[in-house]
């Protein structure tokens, strides 16, 4: 089932490859404007991207306040607006309690949750606005199993579902 998506603005983070990829790759083809949020270069998904809606891609490290400040700075200046928030990018180191140091943990947390605060509170304003607005922030089942080795990443994906459920 193909969804209309003429006019709305989606920014992906981490949607270079993998299942951010895939977010870009569906969003474009049901007609929004995509905005390819990474760590890397994504002009070449850019180029490969099928729909009636702009591409364009932004390098963007997720970890830095400031770099996600002018990214949503960029997308509000050129698109008015973004309807679809996707909050994809993510690290997976394997950690585990014994041997976690305080500058991993805080990699992962500053990377796997804090960029969903930042740009909810930098693109909500106009989503209320408008009245619609989604925003889709990929967890992951692990939080509810028993990963050894895995520390900060289950934790940073359990926060991620606790920040939804807390910001409804």
């Amino acid at each position: 089932m193909q969804i209309k998506l003429n006019g709305k603005t989606a920014v992906v983070t981490g949607g270079e490859r993998g299942i951010g990829r895939a977010y870009c790759e569906r969003l474009a083809k049901d007609g929004a404007n995509v905005v390819v949020v990474d760590i890397d270069d994504a002009s070449k998904l850019v180029a490969e991207l099928e729909g009636s809606g702009e591409k364009t891609s932004m390098v963007c490290d997720v970890s830095k306040p400031e770099q996600i400040a002018k990214v949503a700075e960029r997308v509000l200046d050129q698109f008015g607006r973004c309807d679809i928030f996707v909050n994809n990018a993510a690290v997976f180191p394997v950690t585990d309690l014994k041997t976690i140091t305080l500058d991993v943990w805080r990699r992962v947390q500053s990377v796997n949750v804090e960029p969903l605060l930042l740009f909810a509170q930098a693109f909500v304003p106009a989503m209320t606005e408008a009245h619609w607005g989604r925003i889709v922030s990929t967890g992951s089942s692990v939080t509810l199993s028993q990963q050894q080795h895995d520390l900060a990443y289950v934790t940073s994906k359990g926060s991620i579902h606790a920040l939804v459920r807390a910001c409804k």
